[in-house]
């Protein structure tokens, strides 16, 4: 059922975070940004990680072993779900169903609402009160973007395993329960990335797979190269988020940040379970569409820049 995604850190892959470690922004510019071929990068990046590469026509990662069985976790981690909301009314209601069923006692749910003019805080405190058992938090997102109003909400996050949420899309019931077996089973797991179907703004299927139709991949240099990241379909340890936290300015999206952030700091994994519906409609905050060369190298200086100035932490057990 599950697939066996871990990054392994081979020695091309613990070079290529020593050089994060060691050298300077410039250097790296020059190492990673500054190509004169840019398709160069690509080959480059399947040299370096192979064994995470995906496997369109079954859906397996090559050369993947499967994880051997184990006994089921006696303990299973606390969630926290941040997402992020802004004039939301149109979808966040069955989103926000699709999720409250799922959570456990211990868990909590974050909203950050920046300033909206529709009625998206009036559907959040209706669910508040129908759901008084749970423990959903509300708060004022600063008006300054995405970034900023996820930034906000991770902020109050406490539990071990953070999980993001958009405010459109729609969680499959057993969303929640898989990751926390993941996590529970594998105690150096910084992230776990799964699948999601893509779908229309009335929830028709555009695409069965997002990782199938966006050839993602794991590991570090792949993704500084292309980013696999997408906000709605990860889950992340708290020390990742620790060790984000404030996020630098600039960068092109908090998802790509945390998801090399966890690389650095140990075990990814990516496994090919749909466990989200992605809603893509006229008003998203993000776009599937290619982006420009130029603005392709802008953001990977940026995310370079980044990641230069947050030093990989252990994680305390």
């Amino acid at each position: 059922m599950y697939t066996n995604g871990l990054s392994a850190k081979t020695g091309k892959e613990s070079a290529v975070s020593n050089f994060l470690d060691t050298l300077s922004f410039r250097e790296l510019s020059g190492q990673f940004l500054f190509t004169q071929n840019p398709a160069r990068l690509f080959r480059m990046a399947d040299t370096i990680d192979p064994i995470d590469r995906f496997e369109p026509t079954s859906g397996k990662h090559l050369h993947a072993q499967s994880a051997p069985e184990t006994e089921e976790p006696e303990d299973l981690p606390a969630v926290s779900i941040v997402l992020a909301a802004y004039n939301g009314q149109q979808y966040i209601r069955e989103q926000l169903m699709s999720i409250v069923c799922q959570m456990d006692h211990q868990d909590e749910l974050i909203i950050s609402l920046d300033p909206s003019n529709d009625n998206t805080q009036q559907i959040i405190q209706n669910i508040q009160s129908a759901n008084v058992d749970l423990n959903i938090l509300l708060v004022h997102g600063p008006g300054q973007g995405l970034i900023a109003n996820f930034e906000n909400g991770l902020g109050y996050a406490h539990n071990p395993v953070i999980v993001l949420s958009d405010q459109d899309d729609r969680w499959k019931g057993d969303k929640l329960d898989v990751i926390r077996h993941e996590f529970a089973k594998k105690p150096k797991l910084m992230a776990l990335v799964h699948d999601a179907r893509i779908c229309s703004e009335d929830m028709k299927t555009l695409e069965p797979s997002f990782m199938k139709a966006h050839g993602s991949k794991n590991g570090l240099f792949q993704n500084l190269v292309r980013n696999s990241f997408i906000g709605c379909c990860m889950a992340v340890a708290k020390p990742v988020i620790d060790a984000c936290l404030p996020f630098p300015r600039p960068i092109p999206m908090h998802d790509q940040l945390l998801g090399l952030q966890a690389l650095r700091m140990g075990e990814v994994e990516f496994i090919d379970e749909v466990l989200v519906d992605y809603r893509r409609h006229d008003h998203n905050a993000s776009q599937l569409h290619p982006s420009s060369l130029g603005d392709q190298i802008r953001w990977r200086m940026q995310i370079v820049r980044a990641l230069s100035k947050r030093k990989p932490h252990a994680r305390a057990h």
